[in-house]
C-alpha cells in the first residue's frame, strides 16, 4: 500500500494519539482537506514519534475495516477469519498489534461505521494509520456491493434497510 500510494498527495503525519499535526508537531486545526507525499508524511511523523496515516477523503473508493482486538497468542479470532474471507484483501497489522486494518476498494460510497468488532470507513473525512506491516500480503481487492453489506451486516442483528450508508457518487476512476 505504502509502495502504491507513495507518489501521491493523500498522506498525513499524526501525533500518537492519532490525530493530524502539521511540520511543527502541533496539532492541526480542522480537518486537513490535501495531504502530503508519503516521504513527507514520514518524515513529519519520525521526527515527533507518530505515525503515517491515509487521508480517505483524497482516497474516494479505499475502504479500511478495522477489526479490533482480534489477534492474540493464539492467532487471530474466528471472527476475523471469517470477515477476511469476505474480502480477501491486503491486510495490516493494527499499531497496537492487536487488532486487523483491511483495505479494498470499493464501488462507490460514503461509510463510517462503528460495528461489535471494529469500523468501516469508505471516503469520509477520517485518517487511517498504515503500518506497512502486513498480516495478509495479497493484492488491493475490488470488493462489489454485496461484499460491503455482508461485512456490515457481519454480527449485528438488524434488519438490512438499516443500513443506508451506501450513496451512489457515480464512476470514481482509482
Amino acid at each position: 500500500l505504502h509502495r502504491i500510494l507513495a507518489d501521491r498527495s493523500v498522506w498525513l503525519a499524526m501525533s500518537r494519539d492519532k490525530r493530524p499535526i502539521d511540520h511543527h508537531g502541533d496539532l492541526l486545526k480542522g480537518w486537513p482537506e490535501q495531504g502530503a507525499l508519503w516521504a513527507a508524511a514520514h518524515g513529519i511523523a519520525s521526527r515527533h514519534n507518530g505515525y503515517e496515516a491515509l487521508n480517505l477523503t483524497r482516497i474516494p473508493r479505499l475502504m479500511a475495516v478495522d477489526l479490533d482486538d482480534c489477534l492474540g497468542e493464539q492467532g487471530i479470532s474466528e471472527q476475523a477469519a471469517e470477515i477476511l474471507s469476505i474480502v480477501e484483501s491486503y491486510t495490516e497489522i493494527t499499531p497496537s498489534r492487536k487488532g486487523l486494518r483491511i483495505y479494498a476498494l470499493a464501488p462507490h460510497g460514503t461509510i463510517s461505521e462503528r460495528r461489535p468488532w471494529g469500523e468501516v470507513y469508505l471516503f469520509t473525512r477520517r485518517a487511517v494509520i498504515a503500518t506497512g506491516e502486513a498480516f495478509l500480503c495479497a493484492p488491493l481487492a475490488r470488493v462489489s456491493d454485496e461484499q460491503v453489506q455482508m461485512i456490515l451486516r457481519f454480527g449485528v442483528a438488524l434488519p438490512p434497510q438499516e443500513f443506508s450508508t451506501l450513496q451512489k457518487r457515480g464512476p470514481i476512476e482509482a
